[in-house]
């Protein structure tokens, strides 16, 4: 459903963005990056001595195994199967959206209806090419998100398939109430976007949100509050599942581009958190569509080095690995 993995922040001015004198582009700061309350698991940094996961080997194997098995590499998703953040003000004018019955269910939820029936669509916005067609609407002014699970526009009317309304986003953990929002879990898109700017300053301060392939069936773990996952066999990982890069690697000493190193860290620091089943091993960075809608360039050619965004995470220690106990920081 989450589609196979291929690739950003609301821009300073509509036609190339700001940037320094050497002409390298800067994008602003906190369009993904801590969206949500400072003591969300999104923002926590994650202990040393965290409890593992009585099964933290078998799932590290598994999610190494997935990462060989499908394509030989893990993606960071930058203009696919990830979303474009729009960000508007307080004045945008609200556009109807409606409920789009595109999996034929014999009963819509009239709450859902209800969540998007006004959203603050600019009219430059388009959802993520892909199956799906997912799009974030952020509008500071109300703290206010809105995801959009297989969203289209057609000739003016806009639709989507699912997603919810998030509202006093910035206080949130940043999960949806089941079973709204637009991921597989319920998490909130923003959650764990990598954003350009965190990439340039070699720094992330959040947890990573992460898709694997085979994950479990009927089973999950906070902060998911619900799954997709389908896969009964050795190794499933539920969805929410947290990882963390085990607290004795060196990172310093490793042979990685920037890019994977600054994620390393984060991944030290914070954590990945399986957010979603999809057709490879992924994670998310904001769509750079949300800069070239705007006349900007795409940013991560250059952020890459030239590296593809399959290529970019080559060599990173997924075998130092750990998995948290399931639940691990869930309130109360």
């Amino acid at each position: 459903k989450r589609g196979k993995p291929v690739a950003a922040t609301n821009p300073t001015n509509s036609k190339g963005g700001s940037s320094d004198t050497s002409g390298t582009p800067r994008y602003p700061q906190n369009i993904s990056g801590r969206p949500f309350a400072s003591d969300s698991f999104w923002n926590t940094p994650l202990p040393s001595d965290a409890p593992l996961s009585t099964n933290s080997a078998e799932y590290v194997t598994s999610l190494v195994t997935q990462i060989s098995t499908y394509y030989g590499h893990a993606a960071i998703n930058t203009s696919k199967y990830t979303p474009p953040v729009w960000t508007v003000p307080a004045n945008q004018p609200l556009v109807n959206v409606a409920a789009w019955n595109c999996q034929n269910k014999k009963w819509m939820d009239p709450s859902f209806q209800a969540q998007i029936s006004e959203i603050p669509i600019p009219t430059y916005a388009i959802p993520s090419p892909g199956t799906d067609s997912e799009m974030v609407v952020w509008q500071p002014s109300t703290d206010t998100e809105w995801d959009l699970w297989k969203a289209r526009d057609l000739g003016g009317q806009w639709e989507a398939c699912w997603g919810g309304r998030l509202p006093r986003a910035s206080q949130s953990e940043g999960i949806f109430p089941s079973p709204f929002g637009a991921t597989a879990t319920g998490l909130a898109y923003r959650g764990g976007l990598i954003d350009p700017s965190e990439l340039i300053s070699g720094q992330i301060d959040h947890a990573l949100a992460i898709s694997l392939v085979l994950t479990k069936k009927s089973e999950l773990s906070w902060p998911a509050d619900r799954t997709d996952g389908s896969y009964a066999g050795p190794g499933a990982v539920p969805e929410g599942t947290r990882f963390r890069l085990s607290p004795s690697i060196d990172i310093a000493s490793l042979n990685l581009n920037p890019v994977a190193k600054a994620i390393a860290l984060a991944a030290q620091k914070y954590g990945f958190v399986v957010r979603d089943h999809a057709g490879s091993v992924a994670l998310y960075a904001v769509n750079s569509l949300t800069y070239t809608q705007l006349g900007q360039e795409n940013p991560y050619p250059k952020i890459f080095g030239g590296l593809q965004n399959w290529q970019v995470l080559d060599g990173f220690p997924w075998k130092d690995l750990q998995a948290l106990a399931p639940g691990y920081g869930k309130p109360g």
